[in-house]
């Protein structure tokens, strides 16, 4: 019984978690190579808004993911000779953008250096888009400018890439209605959901304190699972 409210309450929280994968890598040490490889979008690469349109005066959360044939360090674990994940967005009348996010790196062992490297294997960023209260209505596309070095699984070092990706965005009037967009890739739950779990937890212990009590009197066999 008690596990079951448990799940209740706590799974939901759980989902939010996102897991790290990680692989193994290979032999040889890196040539270090410095071409500035560019332009091209990646085919596997999406772009993603929570909403179907940004209100005038609010803020929107705008998510990136690809697929970049290999490893990546980022710039809070950077490693000497390799450059890490960088973005940027150019400048767009109207819209302010901030609390760029970057994947948590994790320790990936390699030939050419004794310690681990801090890498992110499948690398997301998510960002925010402010309009301003006399932004232009309408849609339009806004230009992000990704910057990596990719480590391979054998160990070797790719070139210096960029790559520009289009994200399309919609400014709306301040009080239009707008809509979660489906494909969102994150796990979300409003601020009500969590007031509604702080609430319910001194319920949860008031529903319980009796029910332990009688398993420490009567024993296991007047609890069930």
């Amino acid at each position: 019984m008690w596990r079951s409210i448990l799940a209740v309450l706590l799974v939901p929280s759980l989902a939010a978690a996102q897991a790290q994968q990680t692989t193994s890598a290979g032999a040889e040490p890196p040539a270090s190579q410095s071409s500035g490889a560019a332009g091209v979008i990646p085919a596997r690469y999406e772009s993603h808004t929570f909403h179907d349109g940004i209100r005038r005066g609010t803020e929107e959360e705008v998510a990136i993911q690809w697929w970049p044939g290999g490893f990546l360090t980022i710039s809070k674990s950077a490693v000497a000779g390799i450059v890490p994940l960088h973005f940027e967005v150019q400048a767009a009348e109207g819209l302010r953008f901030s609390s760029f996010r970057y994947p948590k790196a994790y320790p990936q062992s390699f030939k050419f250096q004794a310690d681990p490297v801090p890498v992110v294997f499948y690398p997301s960023i998510r960002f925010s888009v402010h309009a301003e209260a006399n932004a232009a209505l309408g849609s339009r596309v806004l230009i992000g400018r990704i910057t990596f070095q990719v480590i391979h699984q054998d160990s070797s070092l790719g070139p210096v890439e960029h790559f520009d990706v289009p994200i399309p965005v919609t400014v709306v009037e301040h009080d239009a209605p707008i809509h979660r967009v489906s494909t969102w890739p994150y796990p979300h739950h409003s601020a009500g959901f969590w007031i509604g779990l702080i609430l319910l937890a001194p319920l949860l212990i008031v529903v319980m304190a009796p029910y332990y009590l009688i398993c420490s009197i009567g024993g296991p066999s007047h609890c069930t699972d």
